[in-house]
């Protein structure tokens, strides 16, 4: 997926959240979420989004290996 179709992706993601019903708090989450990833994106000139952006994002953002999670 490219970035742009990412970015056009956000609020129907969003939508979809709310039809299904989840919690506000689910759906702030999602709208922060997705929003933190975009301007990951564009700060760094990601044009095209693959795991391996997806990993480092989360690496660098939160410290979190997605390759090697355990539960506590």
């Amino acid at each position: 997926m490219n970035t742009q179709e990412y970015i056009d992706f956000i609020p129907i993601y969003i939508k979809r959240l709310e039809n299904d019903g989840f919690s506000k708090d689910t759906v702030d989450i999602g709208k922060w979420i997705t929003n933190h990833f975009r301007k990951y994106c564009l700060k760094n000139n990601i044009s095209d989004i693959d795991i391996n952006v997806i990993s480092t994002f989360y690496l660098e953002q939160y410290d979190i290996d997605i390759y090697n999670l355990a539960c506590m």
